[in-house]
């Protein structure tokens, strides 16, 4: 007798796709494990995964990394239409953490950013401008981003002409860059301040 149906839906960009197995029981029961961005995937068929980094484990079980893809696990309501586009709860939007600066070395901040209570980047006021997809890190609905801002050792202070600006806005990918239609948040630091920072933002992912 097939097993109640499942269905895993997964996001790259404004493209959802969807597979759907039966009848090869749970994921546990399968002899080897496959796991995406750390959610198991074992059974999935029909689908293409791009610029991935694939680890087999000691007993062949493989973990695949797959940077701007977003997978989620969907129960349907039995009877529904498989129409991923349709499922509830689904990430279609992707959301975006850049810098900008002036003279950022001169700010002397070390940054932390943390999501829904995980510190998933850190990184410095000198470093290069930075344009990362944070959209793996979300969930659908509500989540909390707080960035944090500390003075690194031998700070002297500077002026106020010199800055580090982080934003975090929503958007799309398109010809492999990341295109911005909205910005949601700001957080700058200028090099005259020389107490520790924080900014909180709560996002809701769509």
């Amino acid at each position: 007798m097939p097993r109640s149906l499942s269905r895993m839906a997964v996001m790259l960009g404004t493209v959802l796709v969807a597979s759907v197995t039966t009848g090869r029981g749970d994921a546990s029961d399968a002899q080897i494990r496959i796991v995406i961005n750390g959610v198991d995937v074992t059974g999935l068929t029909a689908q293409k995964f791009e610029g991935c980094t694939v680890v087999f484990d000691d007993e062949g079980n493989l973990d695949i990394t797959a940077p701007g893809y977003t997978i989620k696990k969907v129960e349907p309501t039995e009877g529904a239409p498989q129409d991923p586009a349709s499922s509830p709860g689904l990430t279609q939007k992707h959301y975006y953490f850049w810098t900008e600066n002036q003279n950022g070395s001169m700010v002397g901040d070390e940054y932390s950013l943390i999501v829904n209570g995980k510190v998933i980047k850190q990184f410095q006021s000198s470093n290069d401008q930075t344009v990362e997809d944070i959209t793996p890190h979300l969930k659908p609905g509500t989540n909390q981003v707080v960035i944090t801002a500390v003075k690194k050792d031998g700070y002297k202070g500077g002026s106020d002409e010199n800055y580090f600006k982080i934003v975090i806005g929503e958007g799309n990918e398109e010809n492999s860059k990341a295109v911005i239609e909205k910005t949601l948040h700001k957080f700058t630091r200028k090099a005259s301040e020389s107490e520790p920072g924080q900014s909180a933002y709560t996002l809701k992912a769509k």
